[in-house]
């Protein structure tokens, strides 16, 4: 008898291991389905310049192949100038790049990669980049100092104590706040375009 009570206390164990194991699994299957499905978001991003300028120059001839009453670009535009763009990790998220066409400046185009591959973010054929009009209204400047982008047309310059002044505004920012808007704005990018 004590044969066969050993054995159902084996079998026992099995069971409750067993209904620990599936409880525990439809648990993550129930966590994943109420996040829809998706990976969690990552928010590194990372860009090399010839990533951004090849996905650019792609960009430039279909904006360009569209048309359009405004549209300045043809298949002669060229990126004459590219600035790199950076998150507050300070790695390369993105390209600012200024346009020719026919030796005239012919506004510029913008792409990041802020959802996780890259992606127009702004262009114009006549205007000058958001960060430029931002410098000038605040009254700082973005002309030699590494650029940092934070989504939407949120731009900065980090200060000698690691903060960041944003563009249009003399506000500075702790380097801790900048990443916590930067990751707000990654997730809510990523979020809009698995939709």
């Amino acid at each position: 008898m004590g044969d066969k009570g050993g054995s159902i206390m084996k079998t026992g164990r099995i069971i409750a291991v067993l209904a620990v194991s599936l409880l525990a699994g439809l648990v993550l299957v129930l966590l994943w389905i109420g996040r829809g499905g998706r990976e969690p978001e990552k928010t590194e991003v990372s860009v090399t310049e010839k990533q951004a300028m090849t996905f650019a120059e792609g960009e430039i001839r279909r904006i360009a192949g569209e048309g359009g009453p405004d549209c300045t670009w043809d298949d002669t535009t060229a990126i004459l100038q590219g600035r790199p763009l950076y998150g507050p990790d300070d790695r390369c998220n993105g390209y600012v790049c200024r346009l020719t066409t026919g030796g005239m400046e012919t506004g510029y185009l913008q792409v990041d990669a802020l959802g996780g591959e890259l992606c127009t973010g702004a262009y114009s054929f006549t205007g000058i980049p958001a960060y430029e009009g931002l410098a000038e209204e605040g009254g700082g400047t973005a002309s030699e100092e590494r650029l940092y982008f934070f989504g939407g047309i949120s731009y900065g310059v980090r200060l000698e104590d690691g903060s960041f002044r944003l563009m249009g505004s003399p506000e500075r920012v702790s380097a801790e706040t900048a990443a916590e808007q930067y990751r707000r704005a990654v997730e809510q990018v990523q979020r809009q375009r698995a939709e």
